[in-house]
């Protein structure tokens, strides 16, 4: 039996055609990420999650410094690269560049083509929560986008509005984020 299974292993490398037909991978997906600003600074980027880090989805923490933050290489762009059936973790950062308070909220997000959004999944900023980060301070979030194995769309922008909230205004939601800018993770 042992013979047999080796036979068959060896076979299936000198003779690929053996191991039965090759099914075609499918084509990455090309993702820009946008911003609508309105009423605060344009200062979102985005990055890779630091090498090694494991950290939980939506993972919300605002800092006085990024030594503690997860980031790893920015995303340029933001333009990046998502294969059928992958899951893709990644940060979002925002820094409050302003001299106050900055109170904000990010609307549902839009994928254009609209067509080309079967298939994936942003789990990311938009759930009806007010975030607030004080002047000189970095707000990140832990985001993820799914692509599943039979999406369709290869090109797709995925845009969300970021509006800034009066502090009246800002009364009347519960916050979202962890203050750390006074100790370390």
């Amino acid at each position: 039996m042992r013979i047999e299974l080796l036979t068959l292993a060896f076979a299936a490398l000198v003779y690929p055609a053996l191991a039965g037909p090759a099914v075609p991978e499918l084509a990455a997906a090309t993702v820009k990420l946008s911003w609508n600003y309105d009423g605060l600074p344009k200062e979102m980027r985005v990055y890779e999650l630091k090498e090694g880090e494991k950290r939980k989805l939506w993972d919300t923490v605002v800092v006085k410094d990024l030594k503690s933050a997860p980031l790893g290489p920015e995303i340029k762009g933001p333009v990046f690269s998502i294969r059928p059936g992958q899951n893709k973790r990644f940060v979002l950062l925002f820094r409050n560049t302003s001299k106050e308070t900055v109170h904000f909220f990010a609307a549902p997000h839009q994928m254009k083509p609209e067509s080309g959004s079967l298939g994936f999944k942003f789990k990311c900023l938009c759930i009806n929560k007010l975030f607030e980060v004080k002047p000189g301070h970095y707000w990140y979030r832990v985001v993820e986008l799914r692509m599943s194995p039979n999406a369709k769309g290869r090109d797709l922008e995925i845009t969300h509005g970021l509006f800034g909230v009066t502090v009246e205004d800002a009364k009347e939601f519960k916050f979202e984020a962890t203050d750390h800018s006074d100790h370390d993770m």
